[in-house]
C-alpha cells in the first residue's frame, strides 16, 4: 500500500511570493536544517525540480542584475503562478525505506477573488477547493511591505484589496468545518507568513536600522483579525489547532529602497516596491522559512503517528485473530482420532482437507503477521522522526497567535 499524501495549501493574493516562499523553504531545509540527522528531504518529481530550478535561476539573475552598477532589484520581475501546481516532497529516514509524502498546492493568487477568476478555470478552482479542505496545514503568505508602507488614507483603504483577507476568511471557514469533520483527532495548523521582511528586521544581512518586527506582528494581527477569529470560532470545541506567525526574509540580501502605490489595470491601488541589493559574500541568505518547515514536519509526523498507530491496532487485531484461527485449525487437523478414526479420515480425505485448511489459515496468519511487522517498523520510523524534528526549536521570528 502506498503512503498517503499529506496535503498543504497556500492562500495568498497574486505576487505575494508564494512560489518564492516554497523555494526558500526547500532551500533552507536542503542546506542545513536536517544536516546531521538521519532524515533526508527529497524532491519527489521532475516537475517540482524544474519549477524550483527555474524560479531560483530567475531570482539569482535578478539579484545579479540588481548588484551591478547600483541598479535595484525588482521582485515583480519574477514570473507569477499561472496555473495550479503541486510541489511534491517527502521525508525519508536512512533507517527505513518508508517515506512521509507531502504536497503543497500553489495556485494563481488572482483566483481568490471570484470577480477576476476566469470562467475557464471553474473546474480547476473546484479541485483547488477540495484540496484546500483536505489540507492539514494552511500557509497564508503576507506581503509585509504592503502592511508597513501604507501611510495615506487611500493606501490604507487599499490594503484589503491587496491582501484579500475577506476571501481568505471564507475559504478558511470552509476548511475548518471540513477539517473538524474528517480529522477531528489530528493536529491542524494555520501559518501566517509575512514575506519580504528584510527591511523590518536587523538579525540577518541587514544588521543596522530600526527593528520593526513587533510593529509588523501587530499589523498582521490587525489586518487578518477576521481570519484569525474564523479559525478560533470554528475550532472552539476542538483543541487540535494552532495559529502560528512566522516572518520570513525570502532573499535576505535586499532592502526596500522606495515604494509607490499605483493603480493597476483593474484600477486597484497596488504597492510596488524597489529593493537595493545588500553586498554580501554569502549571497542570498533567507531566514525564518525553516520555522515553517519545522512546524509542517511536526504536524505531519504527529498526524501520521496517530493514523498509523490506529492502523497498527487494526492490523494487530486481524493478525491475532488469524493466528488463533490457524492454531485452532492445526490442532483440529492433527488431533489423534485413534487407529480406526485416523484410517477412515485418511480414506475419505477429511484429514487432508483439515490439514489444507490449517495450512491456508497459517498462510493468512503469516501474511497478517508480516503486515503487522511492517506497520510496527513504519510507526517506529515515524516516532524516530518525531524525536529528531522535535529537537528543532522555533526561532524568535515565530510567535503563537492565541
Amino acid at each position: 500500500m502506498s503512503n498517503p499524501i499529506y496535503k498543504i495549501s497556500m492562500l495568498g493574493p497574486t505576487r505575494v511570493g508564494k512560489t518564492s516562499l516554497i523555494s526558500t523553504i526547500s532551500k533552507m531545509v536542503g542546506s542545513n536544517l536536517l544536516t546531521g540527522t538521519p532524515i533526508s528531504f527529497i524532491t519527489e518529481d521532475l516537475a517540482t525540480e524544474k519549477k524550483l530550478a527555474i524560479h531560483n535561476r530567475e531570482l539569482r539573475g535578478s539579484i545579479n542584475a540588481g548588484s551591478i552598477g547600483g541598479e535595484s532589484f525588482n521582485p515583480g520581475a519574477l514570473a507569477g503562478t499561472q496555473s495550479p501546481f503541486k510541489f511534491k516532497f517527502s521525508l525519508k529516514s536512512v533507517n527505513d525505506e518508508n517515506t512521509l509524502n507531502f504536497e503543497i498546492l500553489d495556485f494563481p493568487g488572482g483566483w481568490l477573488d471570484s470577480i477576476f477568476r476566469p470562467d475557464s478555470a471553474s473546474q480547476q478552482w473546484k479541485d483547488c477547493e477540495k484540496w484546500i479542505e483536505e489540507s492539514a496545514v494552511i500557509i497564508i503568505p503576507v506581503e509585509a511591505t504592503v502592511l508597513m508602507s501604507a501611510t495615506l488614507t487611500e493606501e490604507k483603504k487599499a490594503i484589503e484589496s491587496n491582501i484579500q483577507s475577506e476571501e481568505i476568511e471564507d475559504i478558511i471557514r470552509k476548511w475548518a468545518k471540513k477539517r473538524i469533520k474528517i480529522c477531528p483527532n489530528e493536529p491542524s495548523v494555520v501559518i501566517f507568513a509575512p514575506t519580504k521582511c528584510e527591511s523590518y528586521f536587523n538579525d540577518n544581512v541587514r544588521a543596522i536600522g530600526n527593528n520593526q518586527s513587533l510593529k509588523l506582528f501587530e499589523k498582521v494581527n490587525h489586518y487578518y483579525s477576521n481570519v484569525i477569529k474564523a479559525v478560533q470560532d470554528e475550532f472552539k470545541s476542538s483543541p487540535n489547532v494552532s495559529i502560528l506567525y512566522t516572518a520570513v526574509d525570502t532573499i535576505g540580501c535586499i532592502e526596500l529602497r522606495r515604494g509607490e502605490w499605483k493603480l493597476d489595470n483593474e484600477n486597484t491601488l497596488r504597492f510596488m516596491g524597489t529593493y537595493s541589493v545588500i553586498p554580501s559574500k554569502n549571497g542570498i541568505q533567507p531566514k525564518g522559512a525553516d520555522d515553517i518547515f519545522i512546524t509542517i514536519c511536526k504536524t505531519m509526523v504527529e498526524a501520521y503517528n496517530i493514523s498509523e498507530k490506529m492502523r497498527l491496532e487494526e492490523i494487530s487485531t486481524k493478525s491475532e485473530h488469524s493466528q488463533n484461527e490457524a492454531e485452532e485449525a492445526r490442532k483440529i487437523a492433527e488431533t489423534d482420532e485413534g487407529f480406526f478414526g485416523n484410517f477412515l479420515s485418511w480414506i475419505d480425505g477429511s484429514k487432508k482437507e483439515k490439514r489444507n485448511e490449517a495450512s491456508s489459515k497459517e498462510s493468512v496468519a503469516s501474511e497478517h503477521n508480516k503486515n503487522r511487522t511492517s506497520q510496527e517498523r513504519k510507526v517506529q520510523t515515524i516516532v524516530g522522526m518525531i524525536k529528531e524534528i522535535s529537537k528543532c526549536n522555533l526561532s524568535d521570528r515565530s510567535k503563537v497567535i492565541k
